[in-house]
């Protein structure tokens, strides 16, 4: 099962909404000297070819303020002393904003766009969602209601989606 980030989780839920339509970090009303970092490091994104479509991957780099990351329990101390070691890391590098990227940052995109029937001030795709991939899937026989666990979707698979209409 993935296991979420907590300092992205922290990063969402306290960046401005209406930021994730921007290329640099917009005014919030406090004295923006004292946010960390340039207003233009909130923003960075490439187009990338994901299974067999262009998709553009957002990076936003949230500043951190004063949010409350918590962070799982530690299970081992495998993992105790992994968690441990990202937080010196990050102690270290002078670690001045979090990271919202991928998925996450795809949905927030389309969630702001929605929200304040604005596009984005960079570039982004211009539908919303996947659902024309899922589709495609669908017609070759994926998504069934039971996940055969032997199963897996290779960029064969998603290839051969492509290819339908």
């Amino acid at each position: 099962m993935p296991q979420l980030d907590a300092k992205e989780v922290a990063a969402v839920f306290s960046g401005p909404f209406h930021n994730f339509l921007m290329m640099r970090d917009e005014p919030r009303g406090e004295d923006d000297s004292s946010l960390p970092g340039d207003p233009t490091e909130w923003y960075d994104g490439t187009w990338t070819n994901w299974n067999s479509t262009w998709w553009r991957m957002h990076h936003f780099f949230v500043p951190i303020t004063n949010q409350k990351v918590t962070k799982s329990r530690r299970k081992s101390i495998d993992q105790s002393a992994a968690v441990d070691e990202l937080e010196n890391q990050e102690i270290s590098m002078g670690l001045t904003r979090y990271k919202v990227f991928g998925m996450t940052a795809r949905i927030l995109v389309d969630a702001a766009r929605v929200a304040y029937a604005e596009e984005p001030h960079f570039e982004h795709n211009s539908h919303f969602g996947d659902e024309d991939m899922i589709a495609r899937l669908q017609k070759i026989g994926r998504f069934k209601e039971t996940r055969d666990p032997e199963d897996e979707l290779t960029p064969e698979v998603f290839e051969k989606a492509s290819k339908l209409t």
